[in-house]
């Protein structure tokens, strides 16, 4: 009998630590964030703003605005049947491929090896909000 440990979820599905992250204390939700932690969550987007701008420059205005439209056009595709995609034309496309992630070596989170605890017909459900 698993007594010892009665208060510890056994799968990181039920708690979903390694994909959303753990939870913040109460005491802690308010206070400010240090500015380092800013700048570090906003890198991906500044250097994706600061690469649209140069291509804007380069080409004219039109091919970061294609960019933009072809990376959503992209990011909407799913695959039959609920299963989420791994976006490869848009990772592709965004030139992820290129360099090592963390996600490279030590696998990717949302690649769950459990089984779904819902069917498909339960997500696609949720998804249409029925």
């Amino acid at each position: 009998m698993d007594h010892l440990h009665a208060h510890l979820p056994r799968h990181q599905s039920t708690t979903q630590s390694l994909t959303v992250g753990p939870t913040q204390p109460v005491l802690y939700a308010h206070l400010e964030v240090h500015p380092a932690k800013t700048m570090q969550d906003n890198a991906f987007v500044n250097a994706e703003k600061q690469q649209l701008q140069q291509l804007s420059v380069l080409h004219g205005s039109h091919f970061p605005m294609r960019q933009v439209i072809e990376r959503n056009m992209m990011a909407q595709t799913r695959r039959l049947g609920g299963y989420g995609s791994n976006m490869f034309a848009l990772n592709m496309h965004m030139d992820r491929y290129e360099d090592l992630d963390f996600t490279d070596i030590l696998n990717n989170p949302y690649e769950s090896p459990e089984m779904e605890r819902e069917n498909i017909h339960a997500q696609m459900q949720k998804a249409y909000g029925m």
